[in-house]
């Protein structure tokens, strides 16, 4: 084809988005392509989206074939390894596809390192792509050929972005997905060294304009909305507006990451008002350790942050509250991470994560890693091997407890019964780890979870706990397994009747009033409980289950 006919042609941009899970849709296509949406006469944009675990050859034949004049993608901790195993693979089929990525693991700092790594990239964005990538098509016929740093110094910003087109007005916006995510904020007012968004300046919303594009997402059938703001609840009064305008979508649920320490008396007023599931919180504590806060620049008053975490977890009844602790920060020890945990989860909220610090590129961390002694892997997920303060046989026990958190403590099941156990003995995570690896038995054999349950019988049975036991069983009978496979101390008793002063937990209290209902007590040494079984009211789980303190 000649050239001049070539010319006549729009150009063909081809944005691969490379996702954790099918359930995910990144926002970069939506918000980059309505930022351009001026160039839609001389450039074709067309998506591709995959998840990680897919093949990359079979990914690369498909984009080689397609032969775009240019190749887009954005590049995050979790899909680095995956995108850069598919762009590989399209410059020795295409080698005149030019490729150009963005995203958070690109920086000021290894821009310029990752071209020389990655030779297959011709152009790299560092920073807000929405304000780097009009110029960049406008002059991509000419300099298609040149490697280049968009910018040349800095990072780029979008200065107006909270006047900027909404991104679900976007042919791209992706509304077949389980959830949405939305910015109502870009930046962050926190400045912790380890994150990537420390330093940038936070714009945010007007909330007529959160208050339209809610509509719209209402409208297209949204159910579930995840607010990407990196601390929701800062500024208070502005996260009390935020709140009280999704309480006018009722039919929408909110994920919001939490600042507990935000979380004032006008916050918790408005807090209580919520309608049932509205919310889901996901509150970052990270260190409770005063000294660990201000190694990473966080500065957080311990004290309140306790203090009003617990207050949110007091309001289980309308929302659940899933917290993060991380391991391998600066000035942290093992016996200081072991105390936070032991404290959270005697806060108890419903989920605790705790993940090995990632030392990520571009963040000030990354330069004081000599200052702390930390030793790191290079490549993703740069995760924290050990440091100064902690080592790597504390790192690897962190790693254990983490998964063990995962088995035990975030199960619905077992739940009450970790909150109870570590209340009654501190040690008692510790001692699940000691036996796991006493008796040399790998992580992936407690899966099932009637092997979880004889597992911690069996701890029980060592540690003569009688009380941790009383709620072991109580855990069983509410998974539905049945009382006569119990064996041991405090089986469960068979009883003719439910005292009248007996709260009811949950479940058909009509149950009772039923001839073929099995009730059975569990005694305790502060309280006793009673199960009600009837099939014709549940067929496996308990029918009804109530308490009584002494």
């Amino acid at each position: 084809m000649k050239d001049e006919e070539k010319g006549k042609e729009k150009n063909h941009l081809l944005f691969l988005t490379v996702n954790s899970s099918y359930s995910h849709s990144s926002l970069a296509l939506p918000l980059l392509h309505t930022a351009v949406k001026e160039f839609d006469n001389v450039w074709q944009w067309e998506k591709m989206e995959i998840v990680t675990e897919e093949d990359p050859a079979q990914t690369a034949s498909f984009i080689a074939k397609k032969s775009p004049d240019l190749l887009c993608t954005t590049l995050y901790l979790f899909n680095h390894n995956a995108v850069m195993e598919i762009l590989q693979r399209v410059h020795l089929l295409a080698p005149h596809i030019h490729i150009a990525a963005g995203g958070p693991e690109i920086s000021v700092e290894n821009a310029s390192f990752l071209l020389k790594k990655y030779p297959f990239l011709s152009t790299v964005f560092v920073g807000e792509g929405e304000t780097l990538l009009g110029d960049f098509l406008r002059e991509f016929p000419v300099r298609k050929r040149e490697k280049r740093i968009i910018p040349e110094t800095g990072r780029g910003l979008y200065a107006d972005w909270e006047n900027s087109p909404y991104a679900c007005k976007d042919p791209f916006f992706a509304f077949d997905k389980p959830f949405v995510q939305l910015e109502t904020s870009r930046g962050c007012p926190m400045n912790c060294s380890y994150c990537t968004s420390s330093g940038i300046p936070t714009r945010y919303r007007r909330m007529e304009q959160i208050k339209e594009e809610l509509t719209l997402l209402q409208e297209k059938g949204v159910r579930e909305v995840r607010i990407l703001d990196r601390t929701f609840n800062l500024p208070e009064k502005r996260g009390k507006e935020l709140l009280e305008l999704f309480s006018t979508f009722p039919s929408m649920r909110f994920h919001l990451e939490f600042h507990p320490q935000f979380t004032g008396k006008d916050l918790q007023e408005t807090l209580k008002k919520m309608p049932p599931g509205l919310l889901h919180i996901e509150a970052g504590i990270q260190s409770f350790d005063e000294k660990v806060q201000n190694a990473i620049g966080r500065k957080s008053n311990s004290g309140k942050v306790k203090e009003n975490l617990a207050f949110l977890v007091s309001l289980s009844h309308l929302f659940e509250v899933h917290t993060d602790l991380i391991a391998g920060l600066p000035e942290q020890t093992e016996e200081s991470l072991t105390e936070d945990i032991i404290a959270l989860m005697q806060i108890a909220p419903a989920e605790i994560q705790l993940e090995v610090l990632k030392i990520l590129p571009g963040t000030r961390l990354e330069k004081e890693t000599e200052k702390y002694g930390i030793i790191h892997g290079i490549n993703p997920p740069y995760d924290v091997m050990k440091s100064a303060s902690m080592s790597t046989e504390s790192i690897l026990k962190m790693r254990l407890y983490s998964r063990l958190l995962d088995l035990f403590y975030n199960h619905k099941i077992l739940h009450e019964f970790m909150v109870q156990a570590v209340k009654s003995d501190r040690e008692f995570l510790l001692k699940t780890a000691n036996k796991l690896q006493k008796e040399n038995r790998q992580i992936n054999t407690l899966l099932d979870l009637k092997k979880r349950f004889s597992f911690l019988f069996s701890l029980l049975e060592e540690e003569n706990n009688f009380e941790s036991r009383f709620f072991l069983v109580c855990a069983w009978l509410d998974a539905g397994f049945p009382p006569s496979a119990l064996s041991g101390t405090l089986l469960p008793e068979i009883v003719s009747e439910i005292p009248p002063d007996a709260m009811l937990l949950y479940g058909n209290d009509a149950c009772r009033e039923k001839r073929e209902t099995k009730f059975y007590r569990i005694p305790g040494q502060k309280e006793e409980r009673f199960y009600a079984f009837n099939r014709a009211f549940s067929m496996n789980l308990p029918s009804c289950v109530w308490k009584r303190k002494y």
